[in-house]
């Protein structure tokens, strides 16, 4: 066979033309769902991959290209694979037992159902997607698509060598692809009942055991390509994984597989695996005919009912045409859809789509044939139908084809065209932009980020740049991975052990002393402790302080000219990003988008605009921030606005933009929405992840929240720079001035502490200073601040007057009262306990709050006598254990050893 009759082919001649759409709409690097199996391939994953083998094993010519090349070849490939699968349904369909002979439709008319089933699978969305991106899917699909064509070719030729070759392929998709797994059942019952049937027919022989043996054999040889990647992984120089880890983790990540796809989906969600069966065999059952038929040995003649029964038979395939043609729309009730809204559950399924595909074209073919066809019995009753059917038959098919065509084209191209004109890497070829000449380190906390940058900087002719994620940091075998790529840039050391968080931070410092640091994204944590972070247009220049100061210098202005000139520059770019994410956010409806409503067809969502929008918005976010707390603020209510025109969503620009909207109009602002944050953000990993997402937010009642929260967690630096922030925004609120004193005084600051404190008495007046007894807390303030100077005579005094102050108030005594106890100021403290027992005496936290303070005091005698005096009392079982304390405090040790004892024996020592 030559070339020329193989192009004449219309299978061949579909590949192609499928293969042009997917070139002109190709990705031009990885993409947000094609980063992870690239990431593994370019090796910029220090986990190899241990799934997909026969993608690793087709692809490995790839990875001899330079590393800036491989994401584009690896989607060349997965166009190929994909225009290969639509060649084979096209050849898949002209094996198909038609109700008439496919010649029948002569000419252009014959290819006419075989090109509607291609355009319904070929230009779906997640098939077109996955066409034009390296997500391996693809390939797994048409693993598929050849299983099924060797079936049609063993009814068509019924030679046994089909089937073997269907059985091999299986087993190898059965590694690759998880729906030809959990359907290995369902192929056995195929094979079975196709050999059945073939063997009822007189068409091919008894079945033998050894028939069946040998497809077993088949599908477990094309099942032992699930060795390969263990067996590399494990005997690989530079793997992290040794042989049996390889293989350990094989097999366990397989079982997971196998679990997931028998047990616990099947067992666990049994509405989803309803709903999927109810899908597939809407979309499989019209396929049965196409791949088995009896013969039919009935009347050659037609009465009524059946020519009534023909009839219902084409209004049924009619029906079930139109509503595979509607899922290739893939509208809001498709299968995806409704696994992911109600059960949260993203599952791959292109042999869903590819099972569409093929009814489609089996379904309309049929209909056509049934309209236009010529035959004996066509012409016993033609008579009874209206010779214009006949003619309006084709007209009509050919209408629908190009009304699905048009329709796919219009919902699916620019949301398939678009994203990809914005790839992935563009993320880190803008950061790459902003980075000096030299190299260096590049940290960040987002994965994602992190493989954007990654993927930009493989194009660069020489390594410059090592990018690090610190969340891996501690990892042993990561930090080997690091040594081994990165031998020039790494200088952390290789330790075997698993870092602690002080140690993870003392190795990020090394790399400091030695290469500029830079992070991705805003963030705060320990590491920040002694050094700031700088913008410099979408990255971070990790820099030391100057010597002791708490916040960090302002902007140089060369620098705010250099961003702002940056994002400036960006507006195209972000226009553009803005107009892809509107495909999803449709203004007033027109006719089109009641039509597409009534049709419950939603707006495709566009993953990877949004996710470029949300990271190019967080980082306005941080900039507009640094350039509000530089006193521009103009220019921040710019980027804070441009933040929200990318990502509408983005809490911190909006919260920010209102602020300072509000700081402009000369409204004071309050901590009046502490409550309500501290309900959302309950941890420090929720800042953290806010922070990360959307960027800083500077507004009082926030910086208040997260500078008492990195107070709790010993990150005092930080704490006082988002104190001091809430302070200057808010001047009426005392709350967070009086915590930033409290913080001066702790860390011997001591000028700034007496600035702090005198500025509160200064500013607020006595009214407000009785309120929620302010006053008190400046008097502890400047008590501990005495103390910090070695003035214990001025901490008595000023707690002295403070009892003065407030006779008698038992909140006051007991605030002043752990004063005492924290300077040990144990006679104070006695002499002020004694006065509230005076007031109640048979308070037994305070009988046995002052038995604790005289055994401090070495006084154990009198411990127990006032202990002995709350046991009379009382018997609370807390007392016991402070009252054999007590007797060893007074040196009764017998006594004390039998009290011990006793307590023992109760279950309460």
């Amino acid at each position: 066979m030559n070339l020329k009759s193989i192009l004449n082919r219309f299978p061949v001649q579909a590949a192609l033309v499928a293969l042009l759409v997917y070139l002109a709409t190709l990705s031009g690097g990885a993409t947000v769902y094609s980063i992870a199996l690239t990431a593994k391939l370019c090796g910029w994953d220090y986990q190899p991959l241990t799934g997909q083998p026969l993608f690793w094993l087709l692809t490995l010519p790839v990875r001899l290209l330079p590393a800036g090349w491989i994401p584009l070849a690896l989607n060349l490939f997965s166009a190929i694979c994909a225009a290969a699968t639509l060649g084979l349904m096209a050849a898949t369909l002209e094996l198909a037992v038609w109700n008439r002979p496919l010649a029948v439709l002569r000419g252009w008319r014959a290819r006419l159902p075989l090109a509607l089933g291609l355009i319904a699978c070929g230009l779906e969305f997640n098939f077109w997607q996955s066409a034009t991106q390296a997500t391996g899917e693809s390939l797994q699909v048409l693993l598929l698509a050849v299983a099924v064509w060797c079936l049609f070719n063993y009814r068509a030729t019924r030679e046994p060598r089909w089937l073997q070759r269907a059985a091999f392929v299986w087993g190898l998709g059965m590694v690759e692809n998880w729906m030809m797994l959990a359907t290995l059942p369902v192929f056995v019952v195929v094979v079975l009942w196709l050999m059945a049937s073939l063997f009822l027919q007189r068409k091919v022989r008894v079945i033998q055991f050894r028939d069946l043996a040998g497809l077993a054999l088949a599908g477990l040889a094309g099942f032992s390509i699930f060795a390969l990647l263990p067996t590399v992984n494990g005997l690989w120089p530079g793997s992290p994984l040794s042989f049996g880890g390889a293989w350990w983790s094989a097999l366990r990540e397989f079982k997971g597989t196998v679990y997931n796809a028998y047990i616990s989906f099947m067992g666990r969600q049994p509405l989803a695996l309803l709903v999927m069966l109810v899908f597939f065999l809407i979309a499989a059952i019209p396929l049965l005919p196409a791949l088995i038929r009896m013969p039919n040995k009935g009347p050659q003649t037609f009465s009524s009912w059946d020519r009534y029964q023909a009839w219902l038979t084409r209004m049924l395939r009619t029906a079930s045409l139109l509503f595979c043609l509607w899922l290739a729309l893939d509208p809001a009730l498709g299968l995806r859809q409704i696994l992911w809204d109600k059960f949260s559950l993203a599952m791959p399924l292109l042999s869903f789509d590819y099972l569409v595909g093929l009814s489609a074209g089996f379904l309309g073919g049929n209909l056509l044939l049934a309209m236009v066809g010529k035959g004996s019995r066509r012409r016993r009753w033609k008579r009874d139908e209206p010779r214009v059917l006949s003619g309006l038959a084709t007209p009509v098919f050919a209408a629908l084809f190009a009304l699905v065509l048009v329709g796919l084209l219009l919902r699916n191209a620019a949301a398939i065209t678009l994203p990809n004109r914005q790839p992935f890497s563009r993320f880190g070829e803008l950061a790459l932009k902003n980075l000096p000449p030299g190299g260096g380190v590049v940290l960040g906390d987002d994965p994602a980020r992190l493989l954007s940058f990654q993927s930009a900087a493989a194009r660069l002719p020489r390594r410059e740049w090592l990018a690090v994620n610190t969340d891996l940091l501690p990892r042993p075998d990561y930090r080997r991975w690091l040594a081994s790529r990165f031998p020039g840039r790494w200088t952390a050391g290789t330790a075997p052990n698993l870092l602690t968080p002080e140690e993870t931070i003392a190795a990020l410092n090394a790399l400091a002393k030695s290469n500029r640091v830079f992070y991705l994204h805003d963030c705060f944590g320990a590491l920040f402790e002694t050094s700031y972070l700088q913008h410099t247009g979408l990255v971070c220049e990790l820099k030391k302080y100057p010597g002791p100061a708490i916040a960090p210098p302002a902007p140089p202005a060369d620098l705010v000219q250099a961003n702002e000139n940056f994002w400036h520059a960006m507006a195209p770019q972000m226009a553009a990003l803005r107009n892809t994410c509107a495909m999803s956010n449709p203004g007033r409806p027109g006719l089109g988008q009641r039509i597409c409503s009534r049709l419950y067809l939603k707006p495709t969502v566009p993953a990877q605009g949004y996710l470029l929008a949300q990271w190019y918005a967080a980082a306005l976010d941080g900039w507009g921030v640094e350039l509000k707390r530089a006193g521009k603020a103009e220019a921040a209510l710019t980027r804070f606005e441009q933040a929200l025109e990318l990502n509408e969503h983005n809490l911190a620009a909006l919260v920010n933009l209102e602020c300072q909207t509000n700081m402009a109009a000369g409204k004071k602002l309050s901590l009046a929405g502490v409550p309500a944050l501290a309900s959302q953000f309950d941890s420090i990993d929720h800042f953290y992840s806010f922070v990360l997402a959307s960027g800083p937010v500077d507004e009082p009642a926030f910086c208040y929240l997260m500078g008492m929260m990195l107070r709790g967690f010993a990150m005092p630096r930080q704490a006082m720079q988002q104190l001091d922030r809430a302070a200057a925004l808010a001047p009426g609120s005392p709350a967070p001035r009086l915590a930033l004193a409290g913080l001066y005084t702790a860390c011997d600051f001591h000028e700034k502490a007496r600035e702090a404190i005198d500025s509160i008495r200064r500013d607020l007046p006595p009214a407000v200073l009785k309120t929620n007894y302010v006053d008190v807390d400046l008097g502890l303030l400047e008590a501990r601040l005495c103390l910090s100077k070695s003035n214990l005579p001025g901490a008595r005094s000023r707690l002295q007057s403070l009892l003065n102050e407030y006779p008698g108030d038992p909140r006051v005594e007991n605030r002043i009262l752990d004063a005492y106890l924290g300077s040990s100021d144990v006679t104070n403290a006695l002499r002020l306990i004694e006065a509230q027992l005076a007031r109640t005496p048979n308070d037994t936290q305070k009988l046995n709050l002052q038995a604790a303070v005289l055994m401090q005091a070495g006084r154990g005698s009198e411990a127990v006598g006032i202990l002995d005096h709350a046991l009379a009392r009382t018997n609370l079982p807390g007392i016991w254990p402070a009252h054999a304390l007590a007797q060893i405090s007074s040196k009764n040790y017998d006594k004390a050893e039998s009290e011990l004892h006793k307590l023992e024996l109760a279950g309460t020592a």
